[in-house]
């Protein structure tokens, strides 16, 4: 606007000038001469704030791209900081991992050495000795343990025990804790038919198949749990033509499931299986439901139990 100003004045200026200047004429070519002049300086006029208007929006685009490239830098500068905070967050991460790997593997050790402390007894003090993450430590205190008790074994007259000595104690106890933990049992009716069964009367299954652990009592029908544990019970009844007979399997007094079998002309049986949670000395047998019904023997009415897993 400023240049717009200038140029009109010194145009206006340069229009007084002129006609100042200008010889005396008529009146009516006095006014042809003026409008020749005038529209000449318009003419002028325009070329003028042309260019002033050019060199406006020139400036502009200068300054324009003045702050593109302002802009341009900032921005490179600012991804330079992201790509120096990338590499930092990496490297965090990277000693965070670390040190997480070394609290874990001294965590481990810790517990690795407690276990092979605690396990230090005079009965196995020798195979944890031998076991390759035993630490030095360890490893002295076990000998001079081992040297004292025989040592002491020495002293009182008594013959120190060989490393054969220590398998054979090992394997006998490790047989004995599989003995007590498999308990399994198969028993039979062996007679013809049990006839004039009464209410609430136990089946006494006399024939043992199996009988591991010793839980079956033949001469009750009733068996008791050695240990706790999750057992697994099926029976088997069969019933003559034209008889029928209501079982239940009983635990400690109470009826669990029942089952029923039924005759019409020829011989029929229905089965049953029930996994029952059993504490040590608890009892299982199967007992009728109604009286006066009657069962087939000749092995094809049984009871079967096994211990599927300790508790």
């Amino acid at each position: 606007m400023e240049w717009h100003l200038i140029f009109s004045s010194l145009i206006y200026s340069s229009v007084f000038l002129y006609v100042q200047s200008y010889p005396v004429l008529s009146k009516s070519e006095s006014n042809d001469s003026l409008d020749r002049v005038v529209n000449a300086l318009h003419k002028r006029l325009a070329i003028l704030e042309v260019a002033v208007s050019s060199n406006n929006v020139n400036d502009e685009l200068n300054d324009l791209r003045r702050e593109l490239q302002d802009v341009k830098q900032e921005n490179e500068r600012l991804i330079q900081r992201v790509l120096r905070h990338e590499e930092n967050l990496e490297q965090l991460r990277r000693d965070n991992h670390e040190l997480c790997f070394h609290k874990l593997s001294s965590h481990s050790i810790r517990l690795t050495d407690q276990k092979m402390i605690k396990p230090l007894t005079p009965h196995n003090i020798k195979e944890n000795v031998s076991g390759e993450r035993n630490t030095r430590d360890n490893s002295r205190a076990a000998m001079r343990e081992t040297g004292n008790r025989e040592f002491s074994a020495l002293s009182s007259g008594a013959q120190p025990r060989s490393k054969k000595n220590d398998l054979k104690v090992r394997r006998n106890l490790f047989e004995r804790q599989v003995q007590e933990n498999h308990v399994a049992f198969h028993a039979q009716v062996s007679v013809p038919d049990l006839v004039n069964l009464g209410i609430h009367q136990t089946i006494v299954f006399d024939k043992i198949v199996t009988n591991i652990g010793g839980g079956y009592h033949h001469s009750t029908g009733i068996f008791i749990a050695p240990i706790s544990g999750v057992y697994v019970f099926h029976v088997t009844a069969m019933s003559t033509p034209g008889k029928n007979q209501f079982l239940m399997l009983t635990k400690d007094g109470a009826g669990i499931q029942l089952l029923y079998t039924e005759a019409i002309t020829n011989y029929e049986s229905a089965s049953i299986t029930v996994p029952l949670e059993l504490g040590k000395g608890s009892e299982v047998w199967v007992q009728t439901e109604t009286g006066m019904g009657t069962i087939h023997g000749y092995t094809q009415t049984i009871f079967t139990g096994f211990l599927l897993y300790p508790m």
